[in-house]
C-alpha cells in the first residue's frame, strides 16, 4: 500500500492538476426531513409532516466546467402518491441502487453520448468509438439522456397494469397452447408477490434481481431445477415486453444464472 501511495504522491507532484476527487456522491433518498430509521420512535405529527413533502432520489456530479460537484435532477417517479412510509420506499429504494449502478459503470450527465453505459451493463462488448470535436460550443449543456437517470412519471404503472398489459401481448402472440402455461406461470409469480405484503397499486418498479431470485429459489424448493429455469425464461419474456412498451429499461433477469438440472 505504502508505494502505492509512494507513486501517486510522486505523480501528483508533477502533474499539479491532479485530482482524486469523485465525480459523484452515492445517491440518497430524501425522506422529507427525518431519519426514516426512527421511524417508530416518530411522533405522529412528525410523520404526518414528513409525509406531506415530496421524497425522492438526489445525488450530485462534478461539473466539468466549474470542478464543483452540483445536485442533478431530483427522482421521484410516482412515490409522492403514496402516503406511507412503506410504499414511497418500495419505489425510491430500486431507484437508489438502479442509479448507483448507472454511476459505477460510467455514466455522466453532462455528456449527450451514454450509450456505453447500456451496453456495459448488458453485458454487451464495448466498441471503440472515434469521437469528433464538434463543430459549435455546447451551451446551456442539460442532461439528455434521461431514460438513464429519470424515468417519466407518465410511464410508471402499478404491478396489476405492467400484468395486464403483458398479457393481453403475449395472448396475441402466443399460441393456445403456451398462453395458459404462461398466463399461470405470471399469475403464480403476483400470488407471491402479494403474499409478500407487495399491492396491486404499487409501482412496477419495485420489481427487482433480488425480488425475482427470491421467487426463483421458492420455486426450486418447492419443485424442481427445470421448473425454476422454465420460469426464469417466463419472467425473463415478461420485463422484456415491459421494455418494448417503454415501462422498463433494462431487462435484470438475463443476469440470474440458469442452473443445471439433475437428470
Amino acid at each position: 500500500m505504502s508505494s502505492v501511495l509512494s507513486f501517486i504522491l510522486q505523480v501528483h507532484d508533477s502533474v499539479h492538476d491532479f485530482t482524486m476527487k469523485p465525480n459523484y456522491n452515492e445517491p440518497k433518498i430524501y425522506t422529507g426531513g427525518v431519519d426514516v430509521t426512527r421511524w417508530s420512535k416518530l411522533t405522529s405529527k412528525e410523520k404526518k409532516a414528513a409525509l406531506k413533502k415530496d421524497w425522492y432520489v438526489y445525488y450530485s456530479f462534478r461539473n466539468p466546467k466549474t470542478g464543483y460537484l452540483e445536485q442533478q435532477k431530483r427522482i421521484k417517479a410516482s412515490a409522492n402518491r403514496f402516503s406511507t412510509k412503506r410504499h414511497r420506499l418500495k419505489i425510491l429504494k430500486p431507484i437508489q441502487r438502479q442509479l448507483l449502478n448507472v454511476l459505477d459503470a460510467g455514466y455522466n450527465p453532462y455528456k449527450e453520448d451514454n450509450s456505453h453505459v447500456k451496453r456495459r451493463l448488458m453485458g454487451e462488448p464495448e466498441t471503440i468509438k472515434v469521437e469528433q470535436a464538434p463543430k459549435e460550443p455546447l451551451k446551456n449543456h442539460v442532461n439528455h439522456d434521461k431514460s438513464l437517470t429519470n424515468i417519466p412519471d407518465e410511464n410508471i404503472i402499478s404491478l396489476e397494469e405492467a400484468k395486464d398489459l403483458v398479457l393481453k401481448t403475449k395472448k396475441k402472440v402466443l399460441n393456445e397452447n403456451s398462453y395458459p402455461k404462461y398466463k399461470s406461470r405470471i399469475n403464480q409469480f403476483y400470488r407471491w408477490l402479494y403474499d409478500k405484503g407487495f399491492k396491486k397499486h404499487d409501482s412496477v418498479m419495485v420489481l427487482d434481481k433480488k425480488v425475482v431470485i427470491q421467487y426463483l429459489n421458492d420455486v426450486l424448493q418447492k419443485t424442481s431445477a427445470r421448473n425454476r429455469n422454465n420460469t426464469r425464461i417466463d419472467l425473463s419474456s415478461f420485463i422484456e415486453t415491459l421494455i418494448d412498451n417503454d415501462v422498463l429499461q433494462a431487462n435484470f433477469v438475463k443476469k440470474i444464472n440458469k442452473l443445471k438440472s439433475v437428470s
